[in-house]
């Protein structure tokens, strides 16, 4: 469990013990809500990056480069529930990156 601070709760250990920074047998860092939000844009920003790959800005390099950060991001998830949001938030990133506004 979080106690709030976004530090690492050892898991099993009585609540004093973890208030006071105690050590349990696994400490476990349980991401507060605005740190779960903070990932989704981060991965939602790191799948418009390879968006310039596409013919007219033609930075290939720098799509594969930004295929990387998308993925350390969705890899660095908890939960698979977690991992298949930052995934969805990367892909709707790369999308509307993509969308033609003069259509």
């Amino acid at each position: 469990m979080a106690n709030g601070t976004g530090r690492p709760v050892p898991v099993g250990a009585a609540p004093d013990q973890a208030a006071r920074g105690g050590e349990g047998e696994h400490a476990w860092l349980v991401p507060t809500r605005r740190a779960r939000w903070r990932y989704r844009v981060l991965s939602a920003l790191f799948g418009a990056v390879p968006a310039v790959a596409f013919p007219v800005p033609s930075a290939w390099p720098v799509g594969l480069v930004g295929l990387v950060p998308a993925t350390l991001v969705i890899v660095a998830a908890v939960a698979w529930r977690e991992a298949a949001i930052r995934a969805w938030c990367s892909g709707t990133g790369f999308f509307v990156a993509t969308c033609d506004s003069a259509a």
